[in-house]
């Protein structure tokens, strides 16, 4: 099944769901996969999953420069997670050039019984960087609403891409500085990628969507301005150096 919503054309009929005759993926579980690395923010702590932008930078160290192919061999044991890897980058045209200005980046993840994988197109406007498109790939086994799993996809995207581009707190004296929206960031609607859902049909039991697609995005940026500009961005907000 897949979902395309696109917040530019909000006068269009909600998006249909189209059943694809796809081969469930192998439902064998996988090895644990609960190491995170750790970017600092002003906020904390974020976990990031070990397929995120560390292991992009470690795959070029091997001399696999193609994160996904990397991925790939991290987890050929791990049936569910290569499943959603290669279902979002067969889906995002991963092998294809993207349009011109713009680049491509993965991260996979899992959690609340669920697996997923993101891929997130990028560019660099003015200094800023700038969503245009994120393919998101799901297994949260046996499925009972497919609409409520796109909207819990969609929402967490946007939510995740708040807390990667814009969002963060500025203590001062022990007092949050920040004090409405207009100086704490979030993503705004003109600012919302175009989002591609693609559920995996499984016979598992149903894993949890709450906050599955929000760990995956800021590594998945990450990753692409590190190809579009060579910076390997370790804070949030990711910011560009100078």
């Amino acid at each position: 099944m897949s979902v395309v919503a696109d917040p530019h054309h909000l006068s269009v009929p909600p998006p249909q769901l189209h059943r694809r005759n796809r081969e469930p993926v192998d439902t064998g579980l996988p090895p644990t996969h609960d190491e995170h690395f750790c970017v600092h923010t002003r906020q904390g702590q974020l976990p990031l999953p070990r397929q995120g932008a560390v292991v992009a930078k470690v795959g070029c160290g091997s001399g696999l420069c193609d994160t996904h192919k990397y991925r790939r061999a991290l987890l050929k044991n791990s049936p569910r997670h290569l499943g959603v890897l290669n279902l979002a980058v067969e889906k995002a045209g991963w092998d294809r050039r993207p349009p011109e200005g713009r680049a491509r980046g993965v991260a996979v993840h899992a959690a609340f019984g669920s697996f997923a994988a993101q891929v997130a197109e990028a560019s660099v406007e003015n200094g800023r960087i700038r969503v245009h498109r994120v393919v998101c790939a799901i297994d949260c086994g046996t499925v009972v609403n497919p609409e409520t799993i796109a909207a819990q996809m969609e929402s967490g995207i946007a939510f995740g891409l708040s807390a990667a581009l814009y969002s963060a707190l500025h203590f001062k004296d022990g007092r949050v500085q920040e004090s409405n929206y207009h100086d704490y960031r979030v993503l705004r609607l003109n600012e919302m990628p175009v989002v591609e859902l693609h559920i995996v049909p499984s016979t598992e039991k149903p894993g949890g969507v709450g906050e599955v697609a929000v760990p995956h995005i800021a590594p998945a940026v990450a990753n692409a301005v590190a190809r579009l500009t060579g910076q390997r961005l370790r804070e949030l907000p990711l910011r560009l150096h100078a």
